[in-house]
């Protein structure tokens, strides 16, 4: 009989057991089935960062090849250009310097060039015959190319665009650091180191007719010349000395035409600008056989065209 109860008993409470380990079991497959989802999560997460993380890096490396790759200005601010516009400026220092009417002239044609007739991404060059810069072999005091003015202009370069507000105020400041200084110091009336005598013109002129701006290329080219067209070295004291100056159909066939003779200027717009004298020397008649003269030398260069702009001389004497 106790048998009989103690089997009972135990019955029961096996059947409980049962249901308290499957109780502890269905907790701990709940457990288990929670786990990959929360992983799957995790993961993804952490793709998504990763995939946003190369996405960045590919477009900042894409930003950094695109830059590296954009066509450039040299240190000149100019961009390579097959058919790039050439402007060379020679202005003659010697005394009598330019007055101060003469100088205003000179600044108003120069900064007028630059900002409205010089074409995007022209050349300028500038050379002068001051004491500290004369020479055989002409050397510029100023080079730099004219900054485009637009993003279309930009464009055209194969040069990427940037802010119109930046393209404004870099025209300006390359003009006020490479050109207004240059132009301050060739028309002061009064340097430190006059250059006293010399005015070697034809010299000048035909060191910078072989320049490779004007012998190649396929833009346009301008010469412009400041000065008051009378030649003055050991060789040549135009209107000072007599015979120093012939008629250009004479002084052609002689044997210093041979020395001083320039490269062609085929293809080059010249544009001088006459410092104009109250008076010239005892052995020239005027301005009017200057001028005959320079169109006859610029003609016999293949010039493709001569133009002669008078600057005249302040009668006031600066009052």
């Amino acid at each position: 009989m106790a048998f009989s109860i103690s089997i009972g008993g135990s019955a029961s409470d096996s059947r409980a057991d049962r249901r308290n380990r499957n109780s502890r079991h269905g907790g701990r497959s709940g457990s288990r089935s929670g786990k990959p989802k929360a992983q799957k999560s995790s993961l993804l997460l952490v793709l998504s960062i990763a995939g946003g993380l190369i996405l960045a890096s590919s477009s900042l490396g894409y930003l950094v090849w695109q830059d590296m790759n954009a066509l450039k200005p040299d240190e000149h601010a100019c961009y390579p250009q097959s058919d790039q516009a050439q402007t060379v400026m020679f202005v003659d220092s010697s005394n009598p310097r330019a007055d101060t009417q003469q100088a205003r002239d000179i600044w108003t044609f120069v900064s007028d060039h630059y900002f409205r007739r010089a074409e995007a991404n022209e050349r300028i060059r500038l050379y002068n015959t001051e004491v500290d810069q004369i020479g055989s072999i002409p050397d510029a005091v100023v080079e730099t190319c004219v900054p485009a003015s637009t993003n279309s202009e930009l464009e055209a370069l194969g040069a990427p665009s940037v802010n119109p507000a930046y393209l404004a105020t870099q025209k300006q400041r390359i003009f006020d650091q490479e050109i207004a200084p240059a132009l301050t110091t060739i028309t002061d009336p009064a340097p430190a180191n006059p250059q006293a005598f010399e005015s070697p013109i034809l010299e000048q002129l035909q060191g910078l007719s072989r320049l490779p701006e004007f012998q190649n290329g396929e833009g346009r080219k301008s010469l412009i010349v400041v000065s008051d067209l009378i030649q003055s070295t050991l060789e040549i004291r135009a209107c000072r000395e007599p015979g120093h100056l012939p008629r250009f159909e004479n002084f052609k066939g002689g044997e210093h035409w041979a020395r001083v003779r320039p490269a062609s200027l085929a293809g080059v717009d010249v544009t001088i600008l006459m410092l104009i004298r109250p008076e010239y020397g005892p052995h020239c008649s005027g301005e009017d056989e200057l001028i005959r003269w320079w169109e006859s030398y610029f003609e016999e260069a293949g010039a493709q065209s001569v133009q002669i702009t008078r600057l005249r001389f302040d009668v006031s004497g600066g009052r």
